[in-house]
């Protein structure tokens, strides 16, 4: 029995996999052998019009399309796979105690019902992702997989003298590839990237990072900046003279007194020039710069009042806020709108798995009994 296991599982090993693929598409190109020829002479392999056809660009053309399509199944997930229902994932009770105690081993946290479904969730993701990678074949040829089985069984046979090919065989004979966790993350994981591959042609092009850039621009625009004279009153030297000398000191200002020897000395200075409302808060506060930032250009205002004391200002420049170039953040850009589309491109490749499967809840009937009864199937997500 395990002779006649071992010899049909070596028709998928990696080698003969690869040698199967590399010669199937080689002869389907190069055609008839000589000897086929001679055997259809009344087919007439060797007619000019033939020739002229078999040369022609638009066989050739869609000779490539044709192969693009078939290699690109493999890229993602397939919508022909839609249709074909899968068996069902079940969930019993004993799956979920063991998800809660070792997040609560790993976490040293008590998990709470809404985190519960959350890893649940997540552990179907995981199933149905292992399942569709057990479907495309992704275990074969994986040098990893094949690895990681050699090993287990370099571990079990004790008398150590088999090849890895022999070794690797007996593992898939065994099923050893079925129950490993560490496979079971392997193939979950190449599952993954090939939901993230991006259909050929898929790079923003300007006129998207334009309108991406006008979409957030929030996040992109360079802040508004303010060019300003003050002077400066300190509360703690001026006391309860402090209002009334601020008035005063406004309107000497107003009438064009110069105002480098007016009001006291400030320790940062009396100008600022291109400062963002960021740079004022740390020096005068957030209301101040507030303030300050909603003036226009031009006479004295005042008096505005700082964690400090009193001060006239004089609005020199305003620099309104705008967007950048797109030259200056075309390559934050693109990485951001590229990581988006690749979340969405999974999310929905994703969701359709998940539409394939239903996922059917079981839980014990009494505390007594033991019996599981099943609850109603559902589509999982």
């Amino acid at each position: 029995m395990i002779s006649r296991l071992r010899s049909r599982h070596e028709l998928r090993t990696p080698e003969s996999l690869r040698k199967r693929d590399e010669e199937a598409p080689r002869a389907w190109l190069v055609g008839p052998s000589p000897s086929e020829r001679e055997a259809h002479t009344g087919a007439n392999f060797q007619s000019t019009a033939l020739q002229r056809w078999a040369r022609a660009p638009s066989l050739h053309f869609a000779l490539g399309g044709a192969l693009l399509f078939l290699l690109s199944g493999w890229h993602g997930v397939r919508r022909e796979d839609a249709p074909r229902a899968r068996p069902p994932i079940v969930i019993t009770a004993e799956r979920v105690g063991q998800l809660r105690a070792e997040y609560e081993r790993q976490t040293g946290l008590t998990l709470r019902p809404s985190e519960e479904k959350a890893l649940v969730r997540g552990f179907v993701d995981d199933e149905i992702l292992y399942r569709e990678a057990l479907a495309r074949g992704l275990d074969k040829a994986d040098q990893s997989v094949r690895w990681r089985l050699v090993e287990k069984m370099r571990f079990l046979n004790e008398a150590g003298a088999r090849s890895s090919d022999q070794l690797y065989r007996d593992a898939v004979d065994l099923g050893l590839d079925r129950d490993d966790l560490i496979v079971r993350g392997l193939l979950i994981q190449k599952m993954r990237l090939l939901l993230a591959m991006r259909p050929p042609g898929g790079e923003p092009d300007d006129a998207a990072l334009r309108r991406y850039l006008a979409a957030h621009r929030d996040e992109y625009a360079q802040p508004a900046r303010v060019s300003f004279s003050h002077v400066f009153l300190s509360a703690q030297r001026h006391g309860s003279r402090l209002q009334r000398d601020a008035a005063d000191l406004l309107a000497r200002l107003r009438s064009g007194a110069a105002p480098a020897p007016a009001g006291d000395p400030f320790p940062l200075g009396r100008h600022y020039r291109s400062t963002t409302r960021r740079d004022l808060e740390k020096v005068f506060g957030a209301d101040f710069a507030a303030r300050v930032l909603a003036l226009s250009p031009g006479e004295w205002i005042g008096p505005i009042p700082s964690a400090l004391g009193l001060h006239a200002v004089r609005i020199d420049a305003i620099e309104p806020a705008r967007l950048p170039p797109l030259d200056a953040v075309r390559s934050r850009l693109r990485q951001r709108l590229l990581t988006e589309q690749r979340e969405q491109l999974v999310a929905q490749r994703m969701q359709r798995l998940r539409d394939l499967y239903r996922v059917r809840f079981e839980r014990r009937q009494t505390a007594a009994g033991g019996a599981l009864r099943p609850e109603a199937e559902r589509r999982p997500g």
